[in-house]
């Protein structure tokens, strides 16, 4: 409904892929239709919905983790799975993916080589960039690389376009 909250206590539950909000002094948790909530932040990490049209991810809530220019976003879902161990006991544990998010796909991140696929006419450029990289997580790395893939080929496109001027 295009209104913001603030101060609101959430709860993303990832294996219902639902948003709960706490109704402040009661017992209350009411879940929120995803269709109608845009984006929230819960401890500093922003969350997004990716809607229904995007293919190639299970859950419409994900975390943005790198929000792009014009080359595209890095999201990641984070999907909850269980096993049974014996007859009584089931284990639960979180598997998360990062994916490139372009217009409506969503391209899950295997490695440097998914950027490759995805933005096949920047290879070189993309392989003499990583050379000199040293990140200590895979989010990192990937924010980088998307970073500099939106400075370089699509941000100078994005500059021509609006009138200015590239040296």
């Amino acid at each position: 409904n295009k209104k913001w909250y603030y101060n609101v206590k959430l709860n993303l539950d990832i294996c219902r892929d639902e948003l709960c909000v706490n109704v402040p002094n009661s017992n209350i948790i009411i879940v929120l239709d995803n269709s109608l909530v845009n984006e929230f932040t819960i401890n500093g990490h922003k969350f997004v919905n990716i809607g229904n049209n995007v293919t190639g991810t299970q859950n419409r809530l994900c975390e943005l983790i790198y929000e792009g220019i014009c080359a595209g976003s890095i999201i990641k879902e984070s999907v909850k799975k269980y096993s049974r161990t014996d007859n009584a006991t089931v284990a639960f544990y979180t598997i998360e993916k990062l994916y490139i998010l372009k217009g409506d796909n969503a391209y899950r991140i295997k490695g440097i080589r998914t950027f490759r696929k995805v933005y096949p006419h920047m290879k070189k450029e993309i392989n003499r960039y990583v050379r000199n990289l040293d990140f200590s997580t895979n989010w990192q790395l990937y924010s980088s690389i998307m970073q500099f893939i939106d400075t370089t080929e699509f941000g100078k496109a994005e500059k021509e376009k609006k009138g200015g001027a590239t040296l």
